[in-house]
């Protein structure tokens, strides 16, 4: 991408981080700066949908020469789970949007063992472009499950309210999942793995890396807080499920500590 080059990833974080520093400033009191914050977020909207939506989805990065990765144009890596998931989780994406985004990562990223980092995989990509392309096809960086990402896009399911896809997500790269094909993921089945092999490869199905991955981290706070919707909020503690439609219950509202 170069020096110069703009992650989108990376500006739907900042713009996440805009918004919670906006809402933390009003609840101490100081209006100038949740002012400044959401002046600054409404300016990187604008910027985000001028220079980020590929009319399906969200571009990967915008190089220092201006050139668009993660574009439909592109023959290699047309399409990253990342961009897509935080376009949601940021709020930045529309609502049109984030169906698009989300409909377009399932078709063209998701397996029966996660969902995958790109695709197509980089073959002829310039390693100083992505470092990836030094792993065979649907390992790791080069459209590889990575199994830290999941979670990111089960909770942007959950926040779209689409029960049954969170909880299809979330279950592909589930350990427990695998207790009766052990034989296919190579990994006992109460470890989580960095990384998994995607469709295209012949290894697809094997997991790789265990015991050392963010990935058990997010898929408990993603299970707790966002599936089963138990989460902590300063009036106290908001149970808020989106289950599958087959264990689905009554949604409860907040529950207040005071």
């Amino acid at each position: 991408m170069g020096y110069n080059g703009e992650s989108v990833m990376v500006a739907f974080q900042v713009r996440f981080g805009l918004d919670v520093y906006a809402k933390i400033a009003d609840r101490l009191g100081l209006p100038d700066d949740a002012a400044w914050a959401r002046t600054e977020m409404v300016r990187l909207d604008a910027a985000i949908q001028q220079a980020a939506w590929d009319g399906e989805w969200f571009l990967w990065a915008i190089g220092a020469d201006g050139h668009r990765y993660g574009s439909k144009l592109e023959e290699e890596g047309q399409i990253y789970i990342n961009t897509q998931v935080w376009a949601v989780i940021s709020g930045a994406a529309t609502a049109p949007q984030s169906r698009s985004a989300m409909d377009a990562l399932k078709a063209r990223l998701a397996t029966p063992y996660g969902i995958m980092l790109s695709a197509p995989p980089f073959t002829n990509t310039p390693s100083t472009v992505m470092g990836g392309v030094i792993y065979n096809h649907g390992i790791k960086e080069n459209a590889g499950i990575f199994c830290h990402t999941q979670s990111w896009a089960v909770i942007a399911e959950v926040l779209l309210g689409n029960g049954d896809q969170a909880y299809e997500y979330y279950r592909a790269f589930m350990p427990a999942a695998y207790n009766d094909r052990a034989e296919l993921r190579e990994i006992e089945p109460y470890v989580h793995c960095q990384t998994t092999y995607a469709t295209c490869n012949r290894n697809a199905g094997k997991s790789r890396v265990p015991w050392l991955s963010g990935t058990v981290s997010w898929s408990h706070h993603t299970a707790l807080q966002w599936i089963l919707g138990v989460r902590p909020e300063i009036e106290g503690l908001r149970i808020d499920p989106v289950f599958p439609r087959a264990g689905r219950v009554s949604r409860c509202a907040a529950i207040s500590a005071g």
